[in-house]
């Protein structure tokens, strides 16, 4: 009698110790795909028929500064291949502006060139902000992966912020100087 009852007191804690199987990605279960890879889930929902339509939309949001900050965006898990891979950053780079050039695409990949015009680079403490200036342009080449869900750009790390919304998020920790300088730039910004 004590064999049994030890018997099936060890099948309780042996099958109370088993994790519930989770959803296989694919299966009609499942919310998210794997790619293999830490943080690389797809949200599975189709989106994004257009890669240049995506790197536009991205770079707008960004420009915005919509994607600067702690927390989720659900828009960066329908528009990234790796949504939780981007890191949070301590610094933004300012532009002016941006431009956008197509470059290439096939049925797997495709390329646009994203040429940003800056002002600098702000890096943040607890504290307070500073604006290096950084007068110049720069392009980014955005590379966008077909999905079994539609289009995907690959992780972006830093974000490119343009004057307005940058003071939005910095300028009562920036120094007068500097929120004077960006309130310049954000006045002359014509609206696309």
């Amino acid at each position: 009698m004590r064999r049994v009852a030890l018997i099936s007191a060890v099948a309780v804690i042996l099958a109370c110790g088993r994790e519930t199987p989770r959803p296989v990605a694919g299966s009609s279960d499942s919310t998210t795909a794997s790619t293999g890879e830490a943080g690389c889930d797809l949200l599975r929902s189709a989106a994004n028929p257009d890669p240049f339509d995506l790197v536009q939309e991205y770079v707008r949001r960004d420009g915005a500064g919509e994607l600067v900050g702690g927390g989720r965006n659900p828009w960066l898990d329908t528009a990234l291949a790796c949504p939780g891979r981007v890191a949070l950053v301590d610094s933004i780079t300012v532009v002016a502006g941006y431009s956008f050039r197509a470059i290439a695409q096939d049925a797997e990949r495709a390329r646009m060139l994203v040429t940003y015009i800056l002002v600098g680079d702000v890096r943040q403490s607890d504290s307070a902000a500073v604006l290096h200036r950084r007068v110049g342009t720069q392009r980014d080449t955005f590379t966008a992966a077909q999905t079994a869900f539609g289009w995907r750009i690959d992780a972006r790390a830093r974000h490119m912020v343009l004057a307005g919304p940058a003071l939005s998020h910095v300028g009562p920790r920036l120094p007068e100087p500097d929120r004077q300088f960006l309130s310049g730039i954000a006045a002359r910004r014509r609206p696309e």
